[in-house]
């Protein structure tokens, strides 16, 4: 399955089917690269991380003054760019972990973000009719048991191992939009 952006897809009909241009589409072609540094160089320092050659990663719950400032402009701007598909947890939870911040607690940063992100953002999306509504429904009926799931999950789960999963997805991601932006043009 590729991961694409809303703003690639535009509704044909009434039902669940999703009309694609044959013009290569030059915003995908445009958010591609920005893709891939927003998410490899990112995933390079967690891999630094993980190898031992780099620091990660903190003890602390919260952060004051210049930290916070970073981290609220940092989130808002992953907040804008998750808009064109290009995620927000990964990258979010790297960037609470170089804030010096114990990684486990970016989970209600992440989900509180996003909480308020898709509400604004998605009356775009909802009133162009770019999305599916089968998608849609199925995320959030599998979702709310998967949030269960992982909560207890991700607790148990030794910190390197987290940033491992955060690395293989942040990555996936980047290539799979820089794949369809090749295929597209």
């Amino acid at each position: 399955a590729t991961s694409r952006s809303p703003l690639i897809e535009s509704r044909s009909r009434s039902d669940d089917s999703v009309c694609e241009s044959t013009e290569p589409n030059t915003e995908l072609i445009e958010v591609a690269p920005l893709t891939l540094c927003v998410d490899s160089c990112p995933a390079t320092l967690f891999t630094l991380t993980n190898l031992g050659i780099a620091p990660g990663g903190g003890t602390a719950l919260g952060v004051t003054g210049a930290k916070l400032a970073i981290g609220a402009i940092g989130n808002f701007g992953l907040g804008a760019l998750m808009t064109l598909g290009i995620g927000l947890y990964g990258p979010s939870l790297i960037m609470i972990s170089f804030l010096g911040m114990d990684p486990r607690v970016s989970f209600p940063i992440m989900m509180g973000s996003c909480a308020f992100l898709m509400v604004v953002a998605g009356i775009r999306f909802l009133k162009a009719g770019a999305y599916r509504q089968r998608a849609a429904i199925g995320l959030t009926i599998g979702g709310l048991p998967a949030v269960i799931i992982a909560a207890f999950l991700v607790v148990s789960l030794p910190l390197a191992t987290v940033r491992w999963l955060v690395v293989v997805v942040v990555l996936y991601t980047a290539i799979t939009m820089l794949r369809s932006a090749i295929k597209r043009a």
